[in-house]
């Protein structure tokens, strides 16, 4: 009985660790993974309102009005937000998506950091914030899988994946390194 309660034990330890870096990574080490894409950001914004009834479109296109204007604080992505964006010839600014959950402790414990992130580069890298619960249709367009999950997307259309939390100077790194800032 001894030997089966250290097992469980062991395994909650175990799932604990994982638990606090990122909500369903698949990293044991550090629950990050990165993936690096070089090919044209366009392929995420294909078909942009594949599947969209009338009337959800209607019901989504109410709920928000217009891209731009960044004052530093995070932007709440929606599927009519997505679908503007998408829609543009070319992008003005990079663009930080964090996807995230209430019930995401790494989601949370990051929070701060991503909103620092808005203030500091306002005008300069639109950051947006999209809730997997809420907005279903996003994550799967974007093929997220735990959270949370950070893209970012360079003005000329280059994507770079994060997933597990970041850290104040990791962002400071990949913005440096992809968005030549």
């Amino acid at each position: 009985m001894r030997n089966v309660t250290r097992v469980i034990l062991a395994i909650l330890a175990v799932a604990l660790n994982i638990s606090l870096t990122s909500c369903g990574s698949n990293d044991k080490e550090t629950g990050r993974q990165e993936t690096e894409q070089t090919d044209n950001a366009s392929s995420l914004f294909a078909d942009a309102d594949e599947g969209d009834s009338n009337e959800e479109k209607a019901d989504e296109e109410d709920s928000y009005d217009g891209v731009g204007g960044n004052n530093g604080e995070l932007i709440a992505m929606d599927f009519a937000m997505f679908n503007e964006v998408a829609g543009q010839e070319s992008l003005e600014r990079p663009i930080i998506i964090d996807f995230g959950a209430t019930w995401c402790g790494p989601c949370q414990t990051m929070k701060p950091t991503v909103k620092k992130v808005a203030k500091e580069y306002a005008g300069k890298i639109d950051v947006y914030t999209v809730d997997i619960d809420e907005q279903e249709r996003l994550a799967q367009k974007f093929q997220v899988e735990s959270v949370p999950t950070l893209i970012f997307i360079s003005t000329d259309g280059e994507t770079y994946r994060m997933e597990g939390a970041l850290g104040q100077s990791e962002f400071e790194e990949i913005i440096s390194e992809h968005f030549n800032l």
